[in-house]
């Protein structure tokens, strides 16, 4: 008596995965390698994958390698074959590898000083060239700002990325470029900075200021030796 084993793998959005490969198991196997494997198959284009003339008796399906961009799939699926020419279809499912992008925004003349009030956007590197292009990378969406000058994204799918300044914070210059990343391994947080190892700097806008002494009864009398001295308006109510 024989049969076959015919699988169907998915992603979490329920479409179909190549490139994962399987393995047929004894049920009492505790190792599940390729090389333990009594069958092994790599699901197609359109994410099936068979294991054909498998014998009468009690089996394990497992997921031996993941497809690029997923997490390993390592429940163990039973099957049985009784009867002779039988077919048992099974479904299995994998979740995409996500991880989060963060960086932190500071003065660059003083970089203890942390900055808020910066939007940053996130576009997805639509066609993996590691250039940005207005036309082609879409918008993922605006990273959350938290404390600190910290601003992050989740939940973001294998992917290159990149990180764009949309506002500077008030009183500082915009950075114009595009920083390309990529999320690679599950759970991971992506560090961007456009200054290595100080975090996301900008340059405060700077400006002079001029003034004329002039005697108050005779305009025309220019005076010298006063002493100016220029505070900040910390309170900007």
């Amino acid at each position: 008596i024989r049969g076959s084993i015919y699988g169907k793998k998915l992603d979490e959005d329920g479409f179909t995965i190549c490139g994962a490969l399987f393995g047929l198991f004894g049920e009492n196997e505790t190792e599940f390698t390729e090389e333990k494997a009594l069958m092994t198959c790599e699901s197609n284009e359109i994410g099936i994958f068979c294991f054909e003339d498998v014998p009468f008796g009690r089996w394990v399906v497992r997921e031996i390698k993941s497809a690029p961009a997923f997490v390993l799939n390592e429940n163990s699926y039973a099957v049985t074959v009784s009867e002779d020419g039988q077919v048992v279809e099974i479904e299995i499912e994998n979740e995409f590898i996500t991880g989060a992008v963060k960086t932190i925004k500071v003065d660059k003349e003083y970089p203890e000083n942390t900055l808020a009030g910066a939007i940053f956007e996130v576009y997805v590197d639509v066609d993996n060239n590691q250039a940005f292009d207005t036309e082609i990378d879409r918008l993922v969406g605006e990273m959350t700002e938290g404390e600190n000058g910290e601003y992050t994204m989740e939940n973001l799918r294998y992917n290159g990325y990149f990180l764009f300044e949309k506002e500077a914070p008030e009183g500082f210059l915009k950075d114009n470029g595009y920083y390309y990343f990529e999320i690679r391994n599950n759970g991971e947080t992506v560090i961007v900075e456009n200054e290595a190892g100080v975090g996301f700097v900008n340059q405060p806008i700077k400006g002079n200021v001029t003034t004329t002494k002039v005697d108050e009864e005779y305009p025309e009398n220019k005076l010298s030796g006063a002493v100016f001295h220029i505070y900040s308006d910390t309170n900007k109510n």
